[in-house]
């Protein structure tokens, strides 16, 4: 049983509670309806991303000789610093679908994966098909395992005029689309 926050009805500015007794009759997927259609999508992105993140981190760690660890807000990210020459062709070959009841082909391994990081939070790839929520819905795409910054260019440290006392670095380098320049900057330990 899950319990939703209040929501406002905007047409006659009546205010709907959440309760156990409305949560079972439909309650919650009135509440989740009811999310503005930006937002809502922000939400099913950042889970399938943490479930794409998941996988990966699985991937690195089963394929990867030399791995190093990044605390996150939802874990640890893992790196490698030396793939090895099979883990570096493995992972450098690969592109995982982002998470959907519908999903792009992807070899066993992954698929595997993927249902193993859905079954141990207890949801089914069916799930993601949300029929009754029109307004967002769960798409999935290719995105490459690793990604090499092209044009890297890195400058000495020097002074930082912001925060007296403190050192910066600035960093340049240009990342596909769908690929993200804070991972980046984690695997550089900064």
């Amino acid at each position: 049983m899950r319990c939703f926050p209040s929501v406002q009805r905007r047409s006659t500015g009546r205010s709907w509670k959440s309760s156990a007794e409305t949560v079972e009759t439909g309650g919650g997927l009135f509440a989740l309806q009811r999310i503005p259609r930006e937002e809502l999508s922000l939400h099913f992105a950042a889970y399938q991303s943490f479930l794409w993140n998941e996988v990966l981190r699985r991937l690195v760690l089963r394929h990867a000789r030399e791995t190093f660890s990044v605390k996150g807000k939802t874990g640890e990210y893992v790196h490698f610093r030396n793939p090895g020459r099979q883990g570096g062709a493995r992972l450098g070959a690969l592109s995982l679908p982002t998470v959907a009841s519908r999903m792009e082909a992807t070899d066993p391994e992954c698929l595997e994966l993927i249902e193993e990081v859905l079954a141990e939070r207890n949801v089914r790839r069916a799930q993601f098909n949300l029929r009754e929520i029109r307004q967002s819905y769960f798409s999935s795409f290719l995105r490459a395992a690793v990604v090499v910054p092209e044009e890297f260019t890195w400058s000495r440290p020097e002074e930082d005029e912001r925060y007296p006392g403190k050192r910066k670095s600035t960093l340049s380098f240009l990342l596909p689309r769908g690929s993200y320049a804070t991972m980046l900057v984690k695997s550089l330990g900064l």
